[in-house]
């Protein structure tokens, strides 16, 4: 394999396996019954910013190994694979939850992970477009 293929697929085995270990930490963290939660933080319900903080670094790794290792047609589409993706994940997510004593499963939760994930998802994006277009310019 020539060695521009091979550090390709070093970089996309890397994505993937970064991806692969945080969806294995939010499975653990999920998995922790009766997490206290201060009131002052119920009552402003910052468990959401929470989510959305979580799922925001687990769209960019999603999006950089869906970029790493897939061709798309546009940004548009491989935006909205890794969105798809991590929506499936966070659902699954979610309904683990529903079986961990002192958890739930929330929609909010689940759009707070949405929100989180286009949010990762669109950043990496714009960030990798500014780049390559600036390493255009010279």
């Amino acid at each position: 394999m020539p060695p521009k293929f091979e550090r390709a697929a070093e970089r996309a085995a890397a994505a993937w396996l970064a991806t692969g270990l945080y969806a294995c930490l939010i499975f653990a963290i999920s998995a922790i019954p009766h997490i206290p939660v201060p009131p002052k933080l119920q009552m402003m319900n910052a468990d959401k910013l929470f989510h959305m903080i979580e799922y925001g670094f687990f769209g960019v790794l999603i999006v950089r190994s869906f970029g790493f290792s897939f061709e798309f047609p546009s940004e548009f589409w491989l935006g909205l694979a890794a969105l798809a993706a991590g929506v499936v994940y966070a659902t699954t997510d979610e309904f683990h939850q529903k079986f961990v004593p002192g958890r739930s499963s929330d929609l909010m939760d689940g759009l707070a992970d949405t929100a989180g994930l286009a949010a990762g998802i669109a950043l990496w994006l714009f960030r990798s477009g500014r780049k390559t277009s600036n390493d255009r310019r010279g």
